[in-house]
């Protein structure tokens, strides 16, 4: 994720809304899911994430730090 206030996990989120990229990866993100949520609202995309030890089914897991 880098710094929460840069611009990391906007470019993540990015390139997961990529449909190319989520058939070649199983992303696990690092990092705070707040902040993800938080970018992913300001980019209007439809990802959803989840602690990974809370798995939410279509969403992408994240392990908290």
């Amino acid at each position: 994720m880098g710094d929460p206030a840069g611009i990391g996990p906007e470019v993540t989120l990015k390139a997961l809304s990529s449909p190319a990229v989520r058939r070649r990866v199983s992303p696990l993100l690092i990092g705070d899911v707040e902040v993800f949520r938080d970018a992913a609202r300001r980019l209007g995309t439809a990802l959803r994430f989840s602690p990974v030890d809370q798995r939410a089914v279509g969403a992408i897991p994240v392990r908290v730090i």
